[in-house]
């Protein structure tokens, strides 16, 4: 350790050996340590800012154990030496500015010591005025020779903090009777309601802080299952109480993973996405965000942040009240308990089998590259698909809107089809790679991928998750398997947005059609173009019409999408596909035509169960009547997922991956028969819920895998 001390040789040869015995013991802590063993010697006279000084080198040799009271001493006497020496080459005002602008940080901060007693006060008055629960206060301390210091903070936990001390017994017995107020708190924190748990989880932290009532306390997410467990039984006073945090799920977990039953959990997070939506876009929603939307400060100490989210939520639930959003937060809420336990069941995979993909996959990239690479121009990267496009155009004459599989069809040049192949190729191995890469980094060591679900990931209310990215073609869905004994069950609607389409608009056309079981894509096509194509050719089309009206697409954007496909039909053609077509579905296009009109005159449009968006006058109308389909069918899914999650609590069957519109459930293997038909019924009376007017159609299959070869 290079430190510096004054030039006494008794002294330094003392703290010599005192930290050789501090490393000796760091070395368990601190593995690179290990093995640079040096003899202490003395280093040359230098010079700094306090005069003559010798550079020590300490010695790792020495074995004699320290009591772990001199352990502790001597790890803050290291950090104070170093913070003023690394001091003195920096300008203190501006890393106390720096602080200051930083308030958080300043909590877990032990790299500064203040060199004066003006600076030390500016900080106090800094931190008293922008905490207004903050109370000056005196406490004698005996390394202060039993004189008063002062200080600025709750005094609840200013107490606290001063007992731990004691426990600690490092600075001599603290008198704790002997703090004064000095000076009161400007405005003093309101309790927190009986009832009522806060709990507040920062980002990318594994500690919690908890307030109820007037107490405020940190609880660490790493410990073992029975301390958390008795922990949480202090906090939670049977399951009328009701815990309000920003990060709903993180809560669920930590209860599931000790054996705690459930109880109401309040996402303010979650209710500021139902309340807000339309008008605050998701990705940008974050507590300061929350806290500015009613008026309060940002950046206050954590006992404070875990007051203003009951504060948040006692102005969030009169809104979500008067705005009719009652139904679908009572959804969203019961949503938190399901999330949390698919989170932590995961779904097994096959390791050795991905890993050998991984190394298929870098091969075949690799072996791509070098053949890639003798085609395209070396200042252009083969990542970058829209120089690579632009390329191709002007060098080969084409004109690609787009280059993937469908863009063959366009391409007659055998050389230049070989090429957009072999780079469509690439494409899918690259992505393909480092999708399993990704999986590889959330497998953990009982060969279960556990990712992060996104309960409220677009205004339509959908799912985000990171196995969303699994592609259905290929091998990678296969690797997704059962555990040992255990069947997976997997099931997903039939034509779902078709049917949520027809139920919406009463379409009595489109329900005749579902009512007696026929393939609306394959008739739609028919009813258009006649009975010329094959049937697998006519359902591509049909389907492209249907979603594509339905998602606010123009003509011209179908056209292209045809194109791409393979047929032959120009812009007219398509325009006269979509004439027939609403002549046909004329409820369809009525309902369209309903929902824009009273969506620009009431500013908001809503799903079935009432989940509303804010929209503005000048919102592209196309976009309108897509929002209530894929609202509902959230919404419908979600509902599924609940009912399904409640049945099979007394069963040796649980959910273990969810995608669009997909369950996949792992069941024990001898049961798996009665569960299938309870995730049918599940699924289907959802919507039947919502929808009764047309039938939902559910056929779960039971396999082995996820994905099948």
């Amino acid at each position: 350790a290079d430190v510096y001390v004054k030039s006494k040789s008794k002294i330094a040869k003392l703290f010599q050996g005192n930290m050789a015995r501090l490393i000796h013991e760091a070395i368990s802590v601190i593995p690179e340590l290990e093995g640079n063993y040096i003899t202490g010697q003395w280093g040359c006279k230098e010079k700094n800012d306090s005069g003559d000084c010798s550079r020590i080198r300490s010695c790792l040799k020495d074995k004699d154990e320290l009591p772990i009271y001199e352990k502790i001493k001597l790890i803050k006497a290291l950090n104070i030496i170093k913070a003023k020496i690394h001091l003195k080459s920096k300008s203190l005002y501006l890393r106390l500015l720096n602080l200051i602008q930083k308030q958080n940080d300043l909590w877990i901060n032990t790299d500064t010591i203040l060199s004066n007693t003006k600076q030390w006060s500016d900080l106090l008055i800094h931190f008293k005025s922008t905490n207004s629960h903050f109370e000056k206060f005196s406490i004698k301390l005996p390394h202060a020779r039993g004189n008063a210091v002062t200080g600025v903070g709750n005094p609840d936990r200013v107490k606290d903090f001063y007992r731990h001390i004691n426990n600690l017994g490092v600075v001599g017995r603290i008198d704790i009777d002997s703090y004064q107020s000095t000076e009161a708190c400007l405005e003093p924190v309101s309790p927190i309601p009986a009832g009522f748990v806060s709990i507040y989880i920062p980002e990318d932290e594994e500690t919690i802080y908890v307030g109820m009532g007037s107490e405020f306390m940190s609880v660490s997410l790493k410990e073992k299952s029975a301390e958390l467990r008795s922990c949480f039984q202090g906090i939670i006073n049977g399951s009328d109480t009701k815990i309000v945090t920003n990060n709903g799920k993180q809560v669920a977990k930590a209860f599931l993973s000790c054996g705690l039953p459930k109880c109401k959990i309040i996402d303010v997070f979650i209710a500021e996405k139902l309340i807000a939506n339309g008008e605050v876009e998701y990705r940008a929603l974050s507590l300061k965000t929350v806290f500015s939307r009613y008026d309060m400060p940002d950046g206050m100490e954590r006992s404070v942040v875990v007051h203003q989210l009951t504060e948040v939520w006692s102005r969030q639930e009169p809104l979500i009240t008067s705005g009719g959003l009652a139904m679908i937060y009572d959804i969203e809420t019961r949503l938190i308990w399901v999330t949390a336990k698919i989170e932590s069941a995961g779904i097994e995979i096959d390791v050795d089998a991905l890993l050998k993909l991984h190394d298929v996959l870098g091969e075949k990239i690799n072996a791509l590259t070098a053949e890639l690479e003798k085609a395209i121009p070396p200042e252009i990267p083969l990542y970058d698909r829209s120089k690579i496009q632009a390329h191709l155009n002007s060098t080969y004459a084409l004109s690609l809107a787009k280059i993937d599989e469908a863009s063959l069809h366009r391409i007659s040049n055998t050389d230049v089809m070989g090429l957009v192949s072999k780079l469509v190729e690439y494409w899918k191995a690259v992505r393909e790679h480092r999708d399993i890469e990704s999986y590889m980094a959330i497998t953990g060591t009982d060969d279960r991928v556990r990712d992060s679900i996104d309960q409220i990931n677009t205004r339509t209310g959908r799912f985000y998750r990171q196995l969303q990215t699994v592609q259905k073609v290929g091998p990678m869905r296969s690797l997704f398997r059962a555990k040992e004994g255990y069947k997976l069950i997997v099931a997903d609607y039939s034509q779902q947005e078709a049917r949520i389409i027809a139920g919406l608009s009463s379409d009595s056309a489109a329900i005749a059609l579902f009512v007696s079981d026929r393939d609306i894509y394959l008739e739609t096509a028919k009813s258009i173009v006649g009975n010329h194509l094959d049937t697998n050719r006519l359902r591509t089309l049909g389907k492209e019409i249907v979603l594509g009206l339905n998602n606010g697409r123009s003509a011209y954007s179908i056209y292209e999408s045809l194109a791409r496909l393979g047929f032959g039909y120009d812009v007219d053609d398509v325009q006269g596909m979509i004439l027939r077509y609403n002549m046909a579905f004329s409820g369809m296009k009525n309902w369209r035509d309903e929902i824009v009109s009273s969506a620009l005159n009431d500013g908001v449009v809503s799903t079935k169960l009432g989940r509303p968006l804010k929209i503005a006058k000048d919102v592209n109308v196309n976009s309108l009547f897509n929002y209530p389909v894929q609202g509902t069918a959230a919404d419908g899914f979600k509902l599924a997922l609940i009912y399904l999650y409640e049945k099979l609590k007394k069963k040796d069957a649980q959910i273990v991956h969810i995608l669009h519109d997909e369950i996949i459930v792992e069941a024990r293997d001898d049961i798996s028969d009665v569960v299938a038909k309870i995730v049918k019924t599940c699924m289907e009376d959802a919507f039947e819920k919502l929808i009764p007017n047309v039938p939902f159609k559910v056929n779960p299959e039971i396999r082995g895998t996820w994905g099948m070869i």
